[in-house]
């Protein structure tokens, strides 16, 4: 197993990293409203998940802390051995490239949905996998840059649709109650552990990139922070949505929160404002599939030797091809949002959990004295 430290020319900034995790962890989620099944509910279920996912986030940045100068890749290969942790490793690319298959394809079936309908769907899963495969094989900077340069977008769009959305006087509190009518157990039911698979789980992948960090330990608080920024958002823009639309509705619509723009009119000109939001969801999108990319491009490099850029063609081969073996929007919908999460813990929590009480069992043997 090699030890090349691929895509880190440079070290990446606060800033850059903050940037990254609050884009990252954003992505496409504010469209589909997650935990619906739980009705009015639903901005109470995501609260729940959100504050479940801190105590994720906390276990990865303790992890990290303890672990020094060392990646994911090289923490697993240091407590479970070359093989042990080679073949987790491994099977930790195959993961990332999954997860990155399922944003492209998301992004294909959203384009051909909305702003595209008469472009056939892998011709633009074949668009932005080029443009993904380009940015990874240029290296970690360049990903990272290339989300700062996003962030002013995505941060102004949402703000200035949220306030559109007062202006218009469409919010209103009472298409939030009756408040946890069904009990606790009901918002429990929905955010655990679905919403912390996706998105708060997710987190797993800044293992990759913590390391390359100019300042490690202020990173690490910086995207505590900026986790906690992303978690008041999603709650809010989840009551938001709910306030609007009302739960019935929620419940039967593809994307309520497209349908909640769709309702804004101001002064009989300002309107359809659902296009300039599904741009912003696309770049949100490309972000995650990005991210997922590099992840698993800088895992696969490392192990092999291969340069970044021999392995981002590979990678982003497997990817596209992947993204046609599911047979359905439906089916990809269905395993997304109600198989994987039930599962995705063991990588996300479980696994990470583990090679941290290694750690910290490594380094109390290390420190007695012999």
């Amino acid at each position: 197993m090699s030890a090349r430290v691929p895509n880190a020319a440079e070290p990446i900034g606060n800033i850059q990293m903050a940037t990254a995790m609050i884009v990252f962890e954003i992505g496409s989620t504010p469209m589909f409203l997650l935990a619906r099944d739980a009705g009015q509910n639903a901005w109470i279920s995501m609260a729940v998940g959100a504050a479940a996912g801190t105590l994720v986030i906390l276990v990865l940045l303790h992890l990290q802390r303890v672990s020094g100068d060392q990646d994911w890749t090289e923490m697993l290969l240091s407590r479970l051995g070359k093989w042990g942790g080679g073949a987790l490793a491994v099977l930790y690319a195959l993961i990332f490239a999954y997860e990155s298959m399922r944003n492209v394809r998301d992004f294909g079936a959203m384009a051909n949905g909305t702003i595209l309908p008469q472009t056939p769907i892998w011709i633009v899963m074949l668009i932005v996998a080029a443009i993904a495969c380009y940015a990874v094989a240029k290296g970690m900077n360049v990903v990272f840059r290339t989300i700062e340069l996003f962030f002013p977008t995505v941060a102004l769009s949402y703000s200035t649709v949220a306030l559109f959305f007062f202006i218009s006087d469409l919010p209103h509190a009472h298409r939030l109650r009756p408040v946890l009518d069904q009990g606790i157990g009901q918002v429990l039911k929905h955010a655990l552990p679905e919403l912390i698979s996706f998105p708060f789980g997710q987190v797993v992948v800044f293992l990759l990139f913590w390391k390359h960090a100019k300042e490690p330990r202020r990173a690490m608080k910086v995207s505590l922070t900026a986790y906690g920024i992303v978690s008041l958002f999603l709650t809010a823009m989840s009551a938001l949505t709910l306030s609007i639309i009302g739960a019935d509705v929620a419940k039967i619509v593809s994307y309520p929160f497209l349908e909640a723009v769709q309702l804004i009119h101001i002064a009989d000109f300002l309107e359809r404002l659902d296009i300039f939001v599904t741009l912003v969801i696309f770049l949100g999108l490309f972000v995650k599939l990005s991210m997922f990319y590099l992840a698993s491009n800088v895992i696969v490099s490392r192990l092999t030797g291969l340069s970044p850029r021999t392995c981002a063609i590979a990678i982003g081969l497997l990817i596209f091809g992947a993204s046609f073996l599911e047979p359905s929007h439906t089916f990809h919908i269905w395993l997304g949002l109600k198989v994987q999460p039930k599962y995705a813990w063991i990588y996300q929590v479980a696994i990470p959990f583990l090679i941290l009480v290694l750690t910290l069992f490594a380094k109390r043997k290390a420190s007695r004295p012999s």
